[in-house]
């Protein structure tokens, strides 16, 4: 595996086309997706610099998956936020979450509502990091809410093309990895692709 964890292609070397949109990040970010499962989790951290283990799954699956954001992001962002922070279960967990780690399956997702009613079915949860849902009862403060994040999930994006990749050889390109800051940032044929391109800073 090596330093592959820190690449676009990840550890399986599989070519997924990520976005980069800052205003899609800075509401995943901020926890203001529109899907309250996925803002109360991301609040949590925001504001204690912890979040569960069932909740860091959630997120990084709704980012990649939903979102099809660079999950390179995601991991950044971990990094500057969580006080257990550990280098390899940060990056090995965010490189299977996107599909491009050491995982059998090519499109593993996480069904955020189904997840939701499973692990806060009252919603009791969501209603301590959303105040603006106190008065909602029980399971429907899991409702999305009007102008939320639309999902972009496509089965065949993870499956067929991680397929296609590998048969075909396909590498990790002009991709290289910078020596700069804490952990450097990611080029790809010149292009600065991190949190500080974004204009992101850490904020803990």
């Amino acid at each position: 595996v090596g330093n592959s964890v820190f690449f676009l292609h990840g550890p399986k070397n599989i070519n997924i086309e990520w976005r980069t949109d800052s205003d899609v990040f800075k509401r995943w970010m901020h926890g203001n997706t529109g899907h309250p499962f996925v803002d109360a989790n991301m609040r949590e951290m925001l504001n204690s610099g912890w979040m569960s283990n069932r909740g860091r799954q959630n997120v990084a699956s709704f980012l990649t998956k939903d979102l099809k954001m660079d999950w390179r992001l995601g991991a950044e962002w971990f990094e500057s936020q969580l006080i257990d922070y550990d280098v390899c279960s940060n990056w090995g967990n965010w490189t299977y979450a996107a599909g491009v780690g050491c995982d059998p399956r090519d499109s593993r997702r996480f069904n955020i509502q189904k997840q939701a009613k499973d692990y806060d079915p009252q919603g009791n949860f969501v209603r301590l990091w959303m105040p603006e849902l106190s008065a909602k009862n029980g399971s429907s403060a899991h409702a999305v809410l009007p102008g939320a994040l639309q999902s972009m999930w496509q089965y065949d994006d993870y499956h067929a093309t991680g397929k296609t990749q590998r048969k075909n050889g396909g590498g990790r390109g002009d991709q290289t990895r910078s020596r700069g800051g804490k952990r450097g940032g990611y080029q790809q044929g010149g292009k600065q692709s991190n949190l500080g391109s974004f204009g992101f800073t850490r904020e803990r």
